[in-house]
Parts: C-alpha cells; structure tokens; sequence
C-alpha cells in the first residue's frame, strides 16, 4: 500500500546533497548532445539543488540558469553555484521568450503531469533552433530497477508517473520540436550494490521510496539485508532513456 501524503520537499531538500551527485559522464553526453558553446545560455529546468549546474560550472560554463519549484531547492542551488536561480513551475516560467539556446531536464519530467503545458513553456523560452536534452526512464527501464526486487510497488507508482517515451515526443513535436535523438544509456551495465548503496535506500534517498507505507518499506529492507549478507554484489543498472530535441525555426 503507499501512502497518500506526498514527500515533504523541505526535508528532501535538506537530505538531498548527502546522497545525490551528479553523473559526470551523462553531463558529457548532454554538451555534446546540445552543441553547447561557451556563451550559450544554458538552463537547468527543476534543478533541484543545483548539482548539475555545480558541474556544467565545473567544466568552464558560466552563462547558467536554474528553475525549480521548491524554495529550499532554489536556496542551496544559489549558494551552491554562480548560476541565476528562480522559482517556477511548467506553467510558470519566469524567463524571456526565445532565451536559452540549451535546456536540460534530468530525472524531472516525471515530476509533471500536464506535459503539454510543459512543451508549451519550453518551446517559448527556447530560442530557434535551441535544444533540449531530456534524461528519464522508460517502463521498461523501470521495471529492472535494483530496489523494485524489494519494493514491488515503486514500479507501479512510478510507471503511472513515468511517461511513455513515444508520448513525450508525440508532445514535443506537437509544440514545434523536431526529434534529434532517442536513446539509451547505460542501460544493463554492472552496478555494484554495496554499503553505501544500502544506506541510501535505507535513507529513502530516491523520493520514489517515501511513497512507500512503513509496512512495505520495512519488509523490503528486510529482505534487502539478507541479500547484503555476504557484502557487495553485482546487480544490472537500469540505465536512462536520453532524448534530444531542436526547436523548429
């Protein structure tokens, strides 16, 4: 059963940076896949506390731009990074028309439901011919998840949150994107399940996890624990699904 209160994003916020990093090589991916310049605005759309701006950064782009919803987001984001961040929503976009030549939305659009509504804001603020790169999971990605062996539910939630990959694109092309690309990343190479993973699904690090009821959560840990008995093992990640789209000039 899952519970019908949501995560509270205050205190995911607080814990988010003690588990979360961002993947350097799918940052690679995505410059490349945007054709990034150096004086290209770039914006990360629900950039949560900021990791991914903190490496685009890293790597010698400064032009950076944040949105997120959450308050507490948005602060550690900005003392995090150099990047200009606001609060918003995918229909609350508080940028300029025609601005960003890049667009990034990783492990975000699950988030939200009006898709459409989505597109619509993306394809306003994006300049012509700007693209945006999208990193998300398809069902079937979903359902060879590591912790879904535990906790069977998250599959179930999560495949009615996660949107059908041919949807999402049928959407952006609908709102005047051109495909690039769709593809897979990572998808069943090795993973190593050790401790440090182990604490962070027993810190319900992932948000998916704090959906779960009390009942579930434990008896998945449970059974978890058993598996860990040995120490490490090898398990297959899952992997993304990488979508990049231009808009049409």
């Amino acid at each position: 059963m899952v519970k019908e209160e949501k995560v509270v994003f205050k205190a995911y916020a607080q814990n988010f940076d003690k588990h979360r990093t961002a993947d350097l090589k799918l940052v690679d991916t995505a410059i490349e896949s945007l054709k990034i310049s150096r004086d290209m605005r770039i914006l990360d759309f629900g950039c949560g506390t900021g990791n991914y701006l903190k490496a685009f950064q890293i790597k010698g782009y400064n032009n950076l731009f944040g949105l997120d919803q959450s308050d507490e987001m948005c602060k550690i984001a900005s003392d995090k990074t150099s990047a200009i961040i606001k609060k918003g929503s995918h229909v609350n976009v508080p940028f300029e028309s025609d601005y960003f030549g890049a667009i990034i939305i990783i492990d975000v659009v699950h988030f939200i439901d009006d898709i459409h509504s989505l597109f619509n804001s993306l394809q306003r603020i994006c300049k012509n011919n700007g693209r945006v790169f999208i990193a998300t999971q398809s069902h079937a990605q979903l359902e060879t998840r590591i912790y879904s062996k535990y906790f069977p539910s998250t599959t179930k939630i999560d495949k009615l949150r996660h949107h059908d990959i041919s949807n999402l694109i049928a959407v952006a092309e609908s709102s005047g994107f051109s495909l690039l690309t769709v593809k897979d990343y990572l998808n069943d190479t090795d993973f190593l399940v050790d401790e440090n993973y182990f604490n962070l699904i027993k810190n319900k690090s992932f948000y998916i996890l704090g959906l779960l009821s009390d009942n579930e959560f434990n008896e998945g840990m449970a059974k978890f624990q058993i598996d860990m008995r040995n120490g490490s093992f090898i398990a297959k990640f899952p992997g993304r699904t990488l979508i990049t789209i231009e808009k049409e000039g």
